[in-house]
């Protein structure tokens, strides 16, 4: 078996792939883009109801409006 004296002076000095966590800096970049993705992508994904055309959802519509506003308690 071969070893390389990089791998022997890793494993002495106790150098492996240790996990490298984000910054606090490069976790508000990611905050921010997942900010931006999120406001450019929001449009394409909101449910759009037709009152005009749909006839159900006319009537219902007139429904409701002509009841008056519940009133939260005190």
């Amino acid at each position: 078996m071969r070893i390389s004296r990089s791998a022997v002076a890793r494993i002495r000095s106790g150098e492996e792939d240790k996990p490298s966590f984000p910054t606090k800096a490069a976790l508000f970049d990611m905050t921010e883009e997942a900010v931006a993705f999120e406001k450019e992508h929001l449009e394409q994904r909101q449910l759009w109801l037709n009152f005009d055309t749909e006839p159900e959802l006319k009537q219902e519509a007139e429904e409701c409006s002509k009841e008056s506003p519940t009133i939260p308690f005190p």
